[in-house]
């Protein structure tokens, strides 16, 4: 029997997958992890950082929820949260999860006695290697650290370190001992592994032109709002606007398997949306304001047209181990946000 993978998580994934948020990568690498499925392996500096990037998170959130979250205050059960909480306790709160993602998956802590090829790290730096690069980037000597004692971690057991990055530069360095995957190509296999998704495959088949109708529906209440115009293409005052053209087509092959429960599995596609849009507006670039009047003097109407398209992630809920409940497949979660970026 194979053993399990060795796996290292690096800071990079924690804060792409928005640290232990229910349902991420993270919690399912945890929960592969303590199925025994795989084993993972935490450098000292990996964990230092983790918590300092923790910190930093929520340092940076608290001050802008502060600073723009106002309009929440006409919530008494949001306000009450706000004024009974600071920043200290909601990092607190996080720390508390990454303590018990250590324990319940059982990672193995590499203490600083690993560190100990200093120089090796630095004939990478002054040779211009990954994860140093060109740059020679003094910020990457962490980085370095972690993969040399990854290496003697290998060497130690005698098996390969499968090291999930999400930082180009560390995926750059050059070992024999480190395999280097995607961290959601990589989720989404494991995950798959020994778990029939041969019904969800079918229901995905089956209820794709439902669901296009159900995305394209989503796509035009965002796209249907002028404010978004007024914003996106910064103009004063939008007279018109029309969404046609919307088009949403699915790949149903192509999908990554997020996690898997006994009463779901989620899997995220990323959908193509086309669309076109029309906006009139009053331009106002060579238009003189008589302060006299009180009124604009040569204002033109012009009309902004786009064609673009995106892919919107989206986060599919396959439920079949509810014994109350028939096996059907439904939209969980849909990411609009890159329409914006289609239009501007």
């Amino acid at each position: 029997m194979l053993p399990p993978d060795i796996v290292y998580i690096d800071t990079s994934v924690f804060i792409a997958e928005n640290f232990f948020a229910p349902g991420n990568r993270i919690t399912s690498l945890a929960k592969l992890a303590n199925e025994g499925k795989v084993r993972l392996v935490m450098p000292e500096i990996t964990r230092q950082e983790i918590i300092k990037h923790i910190k930093s998170a929520v340092r940076q959130s608290w001050k802008t929820f502060n600073k723009d979250s106002r309009v929440f205050r006409n919530n008494p059960e949001v306000d009450a949260w706000r004024k009974g909480t600071n920043e200290k306790q909601e990092a607190e709160k996080i720390l508390v999860l990454f303590d018990k993602f250590l324990v319940n998956s059982h990672a193995k802590i590499l203490d600083y006695s690993y560190c100990d090829n200093a120089e090796k790290v630095f004939a990478d730096y002054f040779g211009h290697r990954k994860p140093f690069g060109e740059g020679q980037k003094k910020d990457e000597f962490p980085d370095a650290f972690v993969l040399t004692s990854l290496e003697k971690y290998s060497k130690e057991i005698n098996q390969h370190v499968v090291v999930l990055s999400a930082d180009g530069d560390m995926e750059g360095y050059e070992s024999k001992r480190l395999d280097y995957e995607d961290h959601r190509k990589y989720v989404s296999k494991k995950v798959m592994e020994g778990i029939a998704l041969d019904e969800m495959a079918k229901s995905l088949h089956n209820e794709k032109m439902t669901l296009e109708q159900e995305l394209k529906d989503a796509a035009v209440d965002y796209l249907d709002d002028f404010r978004l115009y007024q914003t996106l293409l910064d103009v004063a005052e939008v007279t018109y606007h029309s969404v046609n053209e919307v088009e949403v087509e699915i790949n149903e092959v192509e999908y990554e398997v997020i996690s898997v429960n006994d009463q779901y599995i989620e899997v995220e596609i990323q959908p193509e949306v086309k669309f076109k849009v029309e906006v009139d507006y009053v331009n106002y670039d060579y238009a003189v304001y008589d302060k006299e009047d009180g009124q604009w003097y040569g204002t033109e109407d012009d009309t902004y047209v786009v064609y673009s398209s995106a892919f919107i992630p989206t986060i599919l809920r396959y439920y079949y181990g509810h014994q109350q409940m028939v096996n059907h497949l439904e939209i969980d979660d849909i990411d609009l946000s890159p329409l914006s970026d289609a239009i501007a």
